[in-house]
Parts: C-alpha cells; structure tokens; sequence
C-alpha cells in the first residue's frame, strides 16, 4: 500500500511545480479560453495544436467528449455513440438530482422507491444497476460493497453536462462497466463570482445551493455547497443531504492540472411498510472522492497521470425487538494511473496506459477484505476518407486478487454519408465482477419451528468466495441524420451475459443453504428511435421510443427468472418546448411506460405520466421555474413493487447569479 502511494506522488508532484509557472498563454491555445471545468481540447503533442488553428464547431464544448476512450476528444471522431446533456437541459428540468434529469435518455429507465429523496438507481438497457459505472469527473460513485450507484446522492448543482455511452466498456474501465458508462463532469460554462438557488415542493421538500466559478491568480475554480432535506412520503423515509463540490485547473506549455473533490452527508429513515425494516430504522451515511490528473507535454507522447481516492462510512442501526442490528462499513478505493497518447497528424491516434487500483472493506459484517487489481490497455482510432469513416478498436486485461485474469475488446466503426447520414457499429466484449458481498457474506445460521409443519428448520447464508466475474457479448448497430429542422436516430442492440451472479436456494433435509452462484444467463435485444423536429423557431417536438425483449433463465434451459422468458419492455416519451416572449419558455413531458417486472421481478402495471416546466428569466442574472410533476394525479403507478410514487407535485424555485 505504502509503496503505491509513493509511486504516485512521484508521478503526480512535479505536476504542481511546472503547474504554477507564469506562461499561460499556450494553455489557451491547447485547451481555449474557458473555466476549468469545461472539456479541454482533444489531447495530442504540443506543436500540433498550436500551430494550426481549428475551426471554432471543432472546438466547441459541445463537440468535445471525454468519456468514451477517457481522454478528451472530437465526438465527431469517435465511433461509438455518446449522449450529452447540456449543462442548459440540466437547469431547464428542474430536477433537483441527477435521477431527475438523465431519464429522458432512450433505453435508460431509473427505478424509484418513492419521491426524490428515495433510492434511485439505472437500469441502462434492461441491465441492473450493477452493470453500469456511474462516475462524476472520472471518480466513481458505485457503491463499493454492492457496486451499485444511489443517483438520488447526486444533486444537480454545479453540474456541466453529463456523457452517457451505452454498451460494453470494460475495455477502457474494467470491471462494472458492462451496460455502459455515465460520467458527470462538473462546473460551468458561465463564471460567475457568486450563483444561488433554492426550491420548495408541495410534498415538503427543499433544497437550495450557493456556488462560485470564477480565475483567480492564473487558477480557474469552481465550487459548491448544497443542502435537502425531505419529509416523510412513506413512515420513516424522511432525510437530509448536505453536498460539497469543487474544482481547480492550472497549467502552462509543458503541463495542465486538474483537482476535483466531492463530499456528501446524508442522514436518512428506511421507509417502513410490508418490505422494509421497523418504523424506527435509520441510516447514516458520508461519502467522499477526490481526484488529480495531470497532463505533461511533449513533442512526441503527451503523457497523462491520474488518480483518485474515495471512501463511504456508512451505519445502519434498527432497534428491533427481536433482532436488533447495528451494523457499520468503512469502504474506500485508491486508483493511480498513467496513459501515453500518441498522435500522427489528425488521422491516427492510440492509447496504452497501466492503472492500479485498491478496494477495502471493514465491516461489522463481513470483517476486514481487501481486492488489488492490476490493468493494462491499449486503444487506437483512425480517421480515413477524409473524416468519413473512423475506426477504432481496444483491448484491456485487468489481473484481480479475487477472480484471476480477465480480458475485455471492443472494436467500432462510424461512417457518414454525403448526404449527413452517420451509421455506427461496436462490438463490445465485457465482464462484471462480484460484489465484496457477494464473495465475502459471512456465514449466518438460523433455526427455528415451522409454524405449518412444526417440524425444525435451519437456514444458512453466505457469501462465495469462488465466484467468477459475469461475461458479456454485445453490439450495436445505429443510425442518426440531421436534415434541416428534423433529427433522427435509430439503434439496434443485442447482449448476452453468461455466468451471471444470483443468491440460490440449495435444501438438503431439513437445511436450506442460500449463496450466490454463476449459473444464470440473460440474453437482451431491443430498438430504441428518436427525433426532433424544430417546427417553428419558438417550437420544438421530440419523441422517443424504446423496445426490449428480455430472456432471462438459467443457463441450462430450466426455470424462469427475473424477467421471465420473452418479456417485452416499451417505453414511449414525447416532449414540446414553446419559447415565449420575456425569456419565458414552457416545456411539457408525456411518457408511458410498461415495464413488466421491477428489478427484484415482481409484476408491474404500465402507467401514463405528464409533466410540465415553466422557466423564466427575469433579467441576466435572476431566473425562476415552476415544475409540475405527475399533473394527472396517478396514485397507483409504482416503478419498484410495494412503494406507489407520490401524486400530483409541484416544485417551485429562484436561481441568481452575479
């Protein structure tokens, strides 16, 4: 542990003495003239940038991407597809977390246990929560002990724009990123000295947030502190959330440097009714990450160093009568890595990097484990005919402490057409690992009378240490063109996962034995379409659809499980933007949805939704929104089974900025 540490201290500390020389004129013409937490331009020697000026649509923010090969880089240039919302989308929702803003997304469905301060996670293509890797500035926000990510944790402010890749991307990420990556990249376009905003709902909730963005002595920062807190909607699911974000880049002709932190406190009841705890359960949590990347140039390789640490103290403490828990996990990850980006001109660039990183655990529960793994990838892209058609391909072998070698590939294809068709093709393929619960559950006995046989039971659970990761085969085949006031897109997509992980029931006698096993098998493909139309210059249509068809059983043909064999999945959305005088502008949102089975497979009935945002600014610098949210009062819809969402809500806030 100790000599990891001083590895990266060696790479990362010149970083900060080169960071604080006074030539900061070539920093512009590499990354342009903008806060440190906007994208900085696609990564490549020093001389190449600088000597030839790009055209300003190559080196807008919007164009610029960082998540799918985890370097910045023109997303006209990259061969998978990659969803972007705009820092603009995100203040225009007015949703108070990230679970509030990403759902409009095609083939991304959040299941919720209540209203916004209820647990929140993504399902990314019919996948569960585990499969994909939630991060914000590169720092992930899995839950290490279960790998799954909270997105009701992450709130909305000081937030740029958040990148969505779907499909397989273990070969950049590893492990965990098997449906597909979302990368929350914070800050904003805008500097401000000081912004503030707060909001105040029907159903008892309110937020507010102070943040600053602004360059001081040649250091672009940005920062944020917010604060939630929410009544009870079900017994014993109220909460409180205190939030801290920030930001600071420095640099000049040989080198750039980036630090990000976050830090979150929530306290918080477990909603108590027929699948919850006692009425008096709660739950503490912290959670913090912070990161550094440093870029050094050279005339041939630029050479990026990163690294991050986290950690999450979580207690959970239920004073029930007969089986009282308190329990606590102390849970922290450490990763440092170093790439080399090699560019020759603007058609060919490649990638190869080494990372390590650290999982501990201590726990009331399952004692004190740790997980070490190693990792080494290579990736390369290359733009032929003119910009039309580029090619890229991966490979990565991650080496774990628990499982062994694994490796992952990927290869993808994008052309455009003259006529400005773009067809994209990928292969992926992927891995999950096991959860530290899932390896390490220590053994727990019970026994007790059967209330129906009287005959005596005994009911062990425990972990598997022998668990191997879950595979994935997947592609994708879309299709997008943007033809005057209309914009379309059309995806295909196949995946199937071997060996997937699942807690089974093994009797023998009068003794049931629970544990986890590899012996599932989950095969999905569905279609995802959609467009927009802007039919007058003050009125815009949007509507999408997604369709997926889920086979879900054991391996050896036997039992349904989950979804069940065949289960379909359809979600429509449809949406309006009316831009009217006095900076006032109206949207309203229409979905339905029939997702068949909740993530635990329990049977759910569709639902119709409609909501509607009024934003207005008042002057440049004070802005208000009314948000009106389930407008028809649906009181019976439920995403996850036993928690009906709240009726008819309405949100009303004020933002300033100076």
């Amino acid at each position: 542990m100790k000599k990891f540490f001083w590895v990266l201290c060696m790479v990362l500390v010149p970083g900060f003495l080169f960071g604080f020389s006074s030539d900061h004129n070539t920093v512009r013409q590499l990354y342009g003239d903008r806060p440190a937490d906007s994208s900085p331009q696609p990564l490549q020697p020093v001389q190449q940038p600088a000597a030839a000026p790009q055209k300003a649509a190559d080196t807008s923010l919007g164009n610029i991407i960082v998540t799918a090969r985890n370097i910045p880089e023109e997303a006209a240039l990259v061969a998978r597809k990659v969803d972007v919302i705009t820092e603009k989308e995100i203040k225009g929702s007015g949703g108070s977390s990230v679970a509030d803003v990403i759902g409009a997304i095609d083939g991304l469905y959040i299941y919720r246990t209540g209203p916004a301060n209820s647990l929140a996670t993504l399902s990314l293509r019919g996948a569960g929560a585990k499969y994909t890797r939630v991060m914000i500035d590169g720092i992930p926000v899995n839950d290490i002990l279960t790998g799954t990510a909270d997105l009701s944790l992450l709130d909305t402010s000081l937030i740029n724009r958040v990148e969505i890749v779907k499909g397989g991307m273990s070969s950049v990420y590893g492990a965990n990123a098997l449906a597909g990556v979302v990368n929350i990249i914070s800050g904003s376009e805008d500097k401000k000295i000081i912004g503030a905003s707060g909001s105040y709902s029907t159903e008892g909730a309110y937020n507010y947030s102070v943040s600053s963005v602004y360059r001081v002595f040649a250091v672009d920062y940005a920062a944020s502190f917010y604060e939630e807190r929410n009544a009870a909607y079900f017994e014993n699911s109220d909460s409180f959330k205190r939030a801290l974000k920030a930001k600071a880049s420095f640099g000049n002709n040989l080198h750039s440097t980036t630090l990000s932190g976050n830090y979150v406190k929530r306290e918080a009841g477990i909603a108590f009714n027929e699948f919850g705890p006692t009425p008096f359960a709660r739950q503490n949590e912290e959670i913090f990450g912070a990161g550094l990347e440093s870029i050094i140039y050279t005339d041939y390789v630029t050479l990026k160093a990163n690294g991050f640490m986290r950690g999450s103290d979580l207690v959970f403490e239920n004073p029930d009568m007969w089986y009282p828990v308190e329990s606590r996990h102390i849970k922290k990850e450490y990763q440092g890595g170093i790439n080399a980006v090699y560019g020759e001109g603007d058609f060919f660039s490649s990638i190869a990097g080494y990372e390590a990183n650290i999982k501990t655990i201590e726990s009331g529960d399952i004692g004190e484990r740790e997980l070490v793994n190693h990792a080494a990838l290579l990736n390369a892209s290359v733009k032929m005919l003119g910009g039309s058609l580029v090619v890229s391909g991966g490979t990565r072998v991650d080496i774990n402490s628990a499982y062994g070698v694994m490796d992952s590939e990927n290869i993808g294809v994008r052309f455009r057409f003259a006529d400005g068709l773009e067809v994209r093709g990928s292969f992926e393929k992927a891995f999950g690992a096991p959860s530290f619960g899932d390896l390490y559950w220590p053994e727990e006995v019970y026994v007790y009378e059967d209330f129906l046989t009287g005959n005596t039971v005994c009911a062990i659970i425990r972990g598997n240490p022998d668990l191997k990761p879950e595979e994935s085969l997947s592609f994708e085949l879309s299709a997008a063109k943007k033809q005057g006031k209309l914009s379309q897109s059309l995806a295909f997509f196949y995946r199937d996962i071997t060996g997937m992980i699942s807690w089974r029931d093994t009797v023998d006698g009068i003794t049931t034995t629970t544990k986890p096993e590899n012996i599932d098998r989950a095969k999905v493909m569905g279609l995802e379409a959609g467009a927009d139309y802007a039919l007058f210059s003050y009125l815009k249509l949007s509507a999408g659809y997604s369709l997926r068809f889920i086979d879900d059983a054991y391996s050896d043909g036997g039992e349904m499980f989950v979804f069940g064999r065949g289960a379909d999945n359809n979600v429509v959305k449809a949406a309006a933007e009316l831009k009217l005088p006095h900076d006032i502008t109206l949207t309203a949102a229409a979905d339905y949805a029939h997702i068949r089975h909740d993530y635990k497979g329990r049977e759910l009935e569709p639902y119709w939704l409609l909501g509607a945002v009024f934003n207005q600014k008042l002057n440049k610098n004070i802005g208000l929104f009314v948000k009106a949210e389930n407008i028809l009062d649906n009181r019976e819809y439920e995403v996850v089974k036993g928690y009906p969402m709240p009726g008819r809500t309405v949100t009303a806030g004020v933002s300033a900025e100076f």
